[in-house]
């Protein structure tokens, strides 16, 4: 099917006009399945056009400041993916392989399309899950300027614990939530150096749908990402801090090799990935790539 016009409704700019003019998309990426799609025109437009699509079930505020940031000097693209809250979907869609990592990767050329981004032009930005949909979608044809992800994962292993929780009801999550965010953080996060990747962890989980949630566990598990990387031809920069316990240096430096134009960036701090300054990181890996 091919992918439907952009729908453009007016709603409320979260960037309260720092990004220029703001518009809300609504584009059918496949029959039954409708994404929210942000657009800025940027204040002016003297650096490539971007793409961002966010980590799991992650909410747009988490990403404010950067996104004012992005906007100072180009056009973006921000993209909320299948499993989130703001997503259409038809109820008979609503099954594990909806939310298979190939259908997010689709949605990106589906997106571009609607919006009318030409993506040879663009630098794709992905952060986590929304690294992986880049990958994905540049596996399936699409071709960009650069990409730069942000701690995108090299398989999708889950612990024995979390493989029991996927098959419960999506109403008993909620109350489980509270222990997710206490293995997070006692496991998995460094509190005391990253409090900020925490916290959007928190925000995140509050604001989740969890029966989407339930059902892209279910689609990534056992996903393994390192396989046909020989249709990818852009350069990609595979951006992590070794700080972060959740992605791991090692799992981004094996993404880095296996790219044919992969490029490993050790970076500060997860929190340093998801402020303002990366912008510069992510400017400066283009220019060396240009």
């Amino acid at each position: 099917m091919r992918p439907m016009p952009s729908q453009i409704s007016d709603q409320v700019d979260p960037l309260e006009g720092a990004g220029g003019q703001c518009l809300h998309h609504e584009i059918e990426v496949e029959d039954g399945v409708v994404l929210r799609v942000f657009e800025w025109s940027g204040q002016k437009e003297s650096s490539p056009p971007m793409l961002l699509v966010a980590g799991w079930i992650t909410i747009i505020d988490s990403w404010l400041p950067v996104l004012a940031k992005v906007t100072e000097n180009r056009r973006l693209i921000y993209v909320e993916s299948r499993e989130k809250a703001s997503a259409e979907i038809r109820p008979e869609l609503m099954h594990k392989e909806s939310f298979r990592v190939e259908c997010l990767g689709r949605d990106i050329a589906a997106v571009a399309a609607g919006v009318g981004l030409n993506l040879n032009e663009t630098v794709m930005v992905g952060s986590s899950l929304g690294a992986n949909a880049i990958l994905e979608g540049l596996k399936l044809g699409a071709r960009c300027r650069a990409a730069f992800l942000i701690g995108p994962n090299a398989e999708f292993a889950f612990p024995l614990w979390s493989r029991f929780l996927m098959r419960l009801p999506p109403e008993a999550y909620r109350p489980l939530v509270p222990l997710i965010l206490w293995y997070l953080r006692h496991f998995r996060l460094d509190i005391k150096a990253e409090p900020e990747q925490y916290e959007r962890y928190r925000r995140t989980a509050e604001g989740a749908d969890f029966e989407r949630l339930k059902l892209s566990a279910l689609a990534l598990e056992g996903f393994r990402v390192i396989e046909g990387f020989e249709n990818i031809l852009d350069p990609v920069g595979v951006a992590f801090a070794s700080t972060d316990r959740l992605h791991g240096e090692v799992n981004a430096r094996r993404l880095a090799e296996a790219l044919p134009r992969g490029t490993a960036l050790e970076c500060p701090s997860n929190a340093f990935l998801h402020r303002p300054e990366v912008i510069g990181e992510i400017d400066k890996y283009v220019r060396m790539v240009s």
